[in-house]
């Protein structure tokens, strides 16, 4: 913040120098050095409000946030990491909206499995649209912007509860009961990947929507059937962020009111307990 303040007062400085050597000069431009300090002025005042928004959540929080030092795995420069920076205009509100996020976990919890969120404007792998991805080992989110939020009417708005859910699965393995979830699944059904990977986004099943057939079936969309980690992450996004949305299908359709019990026992056994809703009868 002081760095900020010490260029204000140089650009400010500068500025009252050119505008006496324009008006002695060419009286008629001076204007131009007025307009280009209240411009310089508007941009560093906004950079000041996002950083410290910033700083606010990341010491309430415990987590490093970043929008420009964006750092993945080196194991991962294989699949060609791309992505494009939030604009310093977008960034207030998407601090905003991280906040929404972020305050549907108690902050220790947070503290003790989450080490950094990258929200950035863009993201793909292999030339393929990433809305999010995680880093379980580091403990690392990436997020799209636009996938924060979870107030919005669409489903990607739930995209810190759906990557942050695989992390959680990845360090506690032994606490989700993973062959009770697979039995509740339809006879003789088989997800189409063994495991998450790039190749899901090509399939054309990355709608968050789903209908009630394949509620009945016990998936929230045509995304939950590509791989179990995909299954388990859509429920998670609203089991956290939108539990009466989820309440009302878990009163129409067993076999999803049986996989939302399931990951609320995973959650409260690894300690989660804020915002989890009540059993519903199977």
């Amino acid at each position: 913040m002081l760095a900020i303040n010490n260029i204000l007062k140089i650009l400010a400085m500068l500025t009252k120098h050119i505008t006496r050597l324009l008006k002695r000069f060419y009286p008629g431009l001076a204007w131009i050095a007025i307009l280009v300090f209240f411009a310089g002025t508007n941009a560093m005042a906004g950079s000041k409000q996002w950083q410290t928004r910033l700083a606010r959540i990341s010491q309430e929080y415990g987590i490093v946030v970043e929008f420009d030092d964006i750092r993945f795995p080196a194991h991962w420069d294989s699949w060609r990491p791309q992505w494009r920076v939030v604009p310093e205009q977008e960034r207030i509100q998407a601090l905003e909206k991280l906040r929404i996020d972020l305050s549907h976990y108690d902050p220790d919890f947070l503290q003790r499995h989450l080490n950094r969120i990258y929200l950035v404007h863009q993201l793909s792998f292999n030339g393929q649209p990433y809305g999010g991805t995680n880093d379980h080992i580091n403990r690392w989110l990436y997020l799209q912007h636009e996938w924060l939020g979870d107030t919005a009417r669409h489903g990607r708005a739930m995209g810190l509860h759906h990557e942050f859910s695989s992390i959680l699965l990845k360090l506690y393995p032994d606490q989700f009961n993973a062959r009770g979830w697979q039995q509740t699944n339809p006879a003789r059904f088989e997800y189409a990947f063994a495991r998450s990977l790039e190749t899901n986004i090509a399939t054309g099943k990355t709608s968050r929507a789903g209908g009630a057939i394949l509620c009945q079936k016990g998936f929230l969309s045509p995304y939950g059937t590509l791989t179990l980690e995909d299954d388990i992450n859509t429920f998670a996004q609203y089991l956290i962020a939108k539990p009466l949305h989820l309440y009302q299908h878990m009163s129409n359709y067993p076999r999803v009111s049986r996989k939302a019990n399931l990951l609320s026992d995973f959650y409260r056994k690894i300690g989660h307990t804020k915002t989890l809703p009540v059993h519903v009868a199977n």
